[in-house]
Formats: structure tokens, sequence, C-alpha cells
């Protein structure tokens, strides 16, 4: 490991958000790691962390987290090109930023030469995709997927494709609550389904072709892309659903596209740190290469 003591304890603190389960992943005692975020600390004259539960950082933590993670990325890239194959068995932990609906339809594919690495671990955060570069500039993830094209400081942004959301419901529900068509009168009584209070993608279906906000809605609250699709086919909602996850329940009849002509594109980035590093090179090649072959171009 390149990277200094301290500056790996603090990292695992903050990943783990748990001074124990950091001292485990160290392989040392609590009391250990504690005197090394100290040292840290004493020689950054910051505070770095508030000793909470969950451990969070201060703002200064934050913008450190930010350098630990590209000296993460550096000490990747460097064993990888100074030690010899056989003595690459440091372990190397990527963090990602991903939309629900991404991660269940058609990111997943993108993570399989990287799950056979076996000194290569995943962590996935989610969140919406207006929300996950976020996650970026908190020095929390090392890439992430998101509808913002515009990178920030320090990193790059390639485009990935453009996700189309529709509107689906069960033949039983449309008959129930649109017998007469999808009317603002109709979305106001039937209920619906959202992300959570920060869901954009409803409020912006509503808006532009019903002149609707959701808190005029019936709606629940489902923070599971997977929960969205079941909501929907067990008749409990109408729900925005991406086409290609709705393409199967609709060729089988369980759903039916209830606005056939309303649709909302969602363009998808990759944005990453402008790092050297090996592993986060071949994500990023499996990313684009899946991308391409599922998602639609971006005009």
């Amino acid at each position: 490991m390149l990277l200094s003591r301290q500056l790996n304890a603090f990292y695992q603190v903050v990943v783990h958000q748990s001074f124990d389960i950091a001292a485990q992943k160290l392989y040392i005692t609590p009391s250990a790691l504690s005197q090394r975020i100290k040292q840290l600390e004493t020689s950054m004259g910051q505070t770095l962390l508030i000793r909470s539960n969950p451990v969070q950082m201060t703002p200064s933590g934050i913008t450190l987290m930010q350098y630990a993670k590209q000296m993460m990325a550096l000490n990747d890239a460097a064993q990888f090109q100074l030690l010899e194959p056989k003595n690459l068995h440091q372990e190397v932990e990527l963090s990602i930023g991903v939309n629900a609906d991404s991660l269940s339809t058609w990111f997943y594919p993108a993570l399989n030469r990287l799950f056979e690495d076996e000194n290569c671990l995943i962590d996935i955060r989610i969140a919406d995709q207006d929300q996950t570069l976020d996650f970026m500039r908190k020095g929390e993830v090392i890439a992430c997927i998101s509808s913002d094209p515009n990178p920030i400081q320090g990193a790059l942004s390639i485009p990935l494709g453009v996700m189309t959301y529709q509107a689906f419901a069960t033949p039983q529900f449309n008959q129930r609550y649109f017998p007469n068509g999808v009317t603002p009168s109709a979305l106001m009584k039937a209920p619906t389904a959202i992300y959570n209070q920060k869901d954009e993608l409803t409020s912006d279906y509503l808006k532009q072709y019903f002149a609707l906000d959701t808190a005029q809605t019936r709606h629940h609250v489902m923070p599971s892309s997977e929960g969205f699709l079941q909501m929907g086919l067990s008749g409990h909602a109408w729900v925005l659903l991406p086409i290609i996850q709705a393409t199967q329940a609709v060729q089988s009849g369980q759903l039916i596209n209830i606005t056939p002509d309303k649709q909302c594109d969602i363009s998808l980035y990759w944005h990453h740190w402008d790092l050297p590093s090996f592993h986060l090179k071949q994500l990023t090649v499996q990313v684009s290469k899946v991308a391409q072959q599922t998602l639609c171009q971006i005009l």
C-alpha cells in the first residue's frame, strides 16, 4: 500500500462509516486507528471527522476524501505497473454512484469482468441520476452515472445513451381509473409511485403533459426500481418505467402503455476521475460497451 497509514485509516473510516469496522479491515485495534486519525488531524490542523453514529465528515474531511479517492486510484495504477502479476494481490475497492433504474436494467453486466477479479471489490451507491454526481463532489465515489453532462474539476464525462420512460399499468387498473382516458382529473385520483420525495422524473412527466404537480396526486413512496415494476404488475399503481424494463410485461399482456404518445427521455453520462487506474479504465470500457448495446444513442 503506497498510501500513508494515516490517510488510509481516514479513508477506511469514511467508507465504512465506523471506526470498529475500519479497524477490522486494517487488522489493527480501534485505539490504534483512532491514534492514526488523530495524527492526521494534527498534521492537517483540521478536524476531519465527527465522531457520530454513523461517522460523518467535516467540510475539511470532504475535501480530503476527494484527495484520498484519487490517491487510492493512483495507488492501484502504480501497483499494476510496478509489481509482477503474481504479486498483484492487494485488494482494490471501487465505489460507484448509480441510479437504481440503470442498476436494475442494463448496468450490472458492465461489472462482470471486475467481479471476476478476486482482488477487486465493488461498492455501489444508489441515488437518482440527477443526484449521483454529488457522490463525486463529496469524494465518496470514483465514478458515477449522471444525467448531468458537465464534468466536475479533475474528472471526465462520457455520453452513454438515453433511457426512455413511459407510463404503464395493468389493463384492470387502466379500466378502473382511466375509462375515459388519462386526464388530469383522473390522475389526481389514480395512485402512482415515486422513488422518493426528490423524484423529479414523475414530477416532470406530470408537469409537462398534464400541468400537475406530484403533490396533487395520490402516491406511494417506493425507493426501489424492482418495487416500481412490482407495484405496476400488482395493479396497485400506474408507474413510470424504462421501456427496456417494461417490455417483457407488455409483451405478455401484464402491463399496457397508458400514454403511448408521451415519454420522458433521460440522457445518461459516465463521470470518472481523470486518473491512470487500471481497474477504473477497465470499468469505463465495459460501461461504455454495454451502454452502446442497450441504450438509445444521444443525438
